[in-house]
């Protein structure tokens, strides 16, 4: 099995989550978890739990626990909209937390095989006003803004299946239609992640300009290697690119440096 997983997805509910655990048969880990978590080789799955806290929760636990450099994160789910049909797939441009207007994201998008692109709300609680034009969700904005801290913007995409709208409220719907929407889609879904992972593979992840001196202070496995570069990159984003105070850190072996990036890195602000 890989040591570095490279495709993550992350599903609020288990009813979502099934036809992916089926395509990749993905099998449920033995280990004790706050989550849900699938995996085989390079694929791992969360079940988050509904709300925002829920799946930054889940998005931070998992990626600290499976280091990757640069992997693939994905958001599959359902999400309302206004008139669009039942089961149809859209990938977000634009993802608005509705309590936050500040948290605005823009996922870019590269020659990935889908043309149907809407902008998505976040809301607070489940709501049958939906906005105009956009899709509606529970958790999008809080997977962004934890997902951009452990990869670049283009290998992170949301991905919502239409489970209700002004015709069909979301209170008919039940977990095998739900299922049967995902299955439904699961071809493209898939397009989507290998199109996505083939892009991982001709990307070059920049390098911190303090990496070769970190290396020359301390050793590091293999392992702890991947998990610096992600500690690295996740400090330039959390500290607008500022250098680590290297004499000033308490730290006298690899093992403790990475500690101490890990707790520079907490708690995440929702």
């Amino acid at each position: 099995m890989s040591t570095s997983p490279q495709l993550f997805f992350f599903c609020a509910l288990h009813c979502e989550a099934k036809p992916v655990i089926s395509h990749y048969r993905l099998k449920k880990s033995n280990d004790t978890h706050p989550f849900a978590i699938y995996r085989h080789d390079e694929v791992i799955l969360t079940i988050t739990g509904v709300n925002k806290n829920n799946m930054a929760a889940a998005v931070a636990y998992t990626l600290a626990l499976f280091p990757a450099s640069s992997p693939v994160l994905l958001n599959l789910g359902i999400a309302g909209h206004q008139t669009q049909a039942l089961g149809r797939l859209f990938l977000a441009d634009k993802i608005i937390d509705t309590t936050q207007p500040d948290n605005v994201f823009y996922p870019q998008w590269v020659g990935l095989p889908i043309t149907d692109f809407l902008p998505l709300h976040t809301v607070p609680e489940p709501s049958e006003q939906y906005p105009d034009t956009a899709l509606c969700d529970m958790e999008a904005s809080a997977f962004y803004q934890i997902a951009v801290k452990f990869s670049s913007v283009e290998l992170i995409h949301c991905i919502k299946v239409i489970s209700d709208n002004e015709e069909h409220s979301s209170f008919e719907m039940n977990a095998q239609n739900v299922s049967d929407w995902i299955a439904d889609n699961i071809e493209c879904i898939v397009a989507i992640a290998v199109r996505l992972c083939a892009l991982k593979q001709h990307a070059v992840p920049p390098t911190h300009p303090q990496r070769a001196e970190i290396l020359a202070r301390y050793h590091f496995s293999v392992t702890s290697k991947a998990r610096l570069d992600q500690l690295l990159q996740r400090w330039q984003h959390l500290n607008n690119h500022q250098p680590i105070p290297l004499e000033q850190i308490p730290a006298k072996n690899g093992k403790q440096f990475l500690r101490w990036l890990e707790q520079q890195s907490q708690p995440f602000k929702l």
